[in-house]
């Protein structure tokens, strides 16, 4: 997938290139943070939290409801 894509990835997608990710930089020192910067709402975390961190809200937090939706989702995982 590409940044700016006019569809957002598939779940799978974000799961499989996270985890691969995470693969990757197991040998680091410290802990690797994946924060997950795509068209997240509400819904997306439980789709997706086997390989990310956290969210970066875009447009959706702009409106209470799905923000606040989104951090009960977030704070219940």
């Amino acid at each position: 997938m590409v940044i700016g894509a006019s569809k957002p990835a598939d779940a799978n997608h974000v799961v499989n290139a996270t985890k691969e990710l995470r693969r990757t930089t197991e040998s680091r020192k410290g802990t690797t943070r994946i924060m997950y910067g795509g068209s997240a709402g509400p819904g997306t975390f439980a789709n997706i939290a086997p390989g990310v961190d956290g969210l970066f809200l875009g447009r959706f937090a702009h409106d209470i409801q799905n923000l606040k939706q989104v951090l009960t989702e977030v704070g219940g995982a």
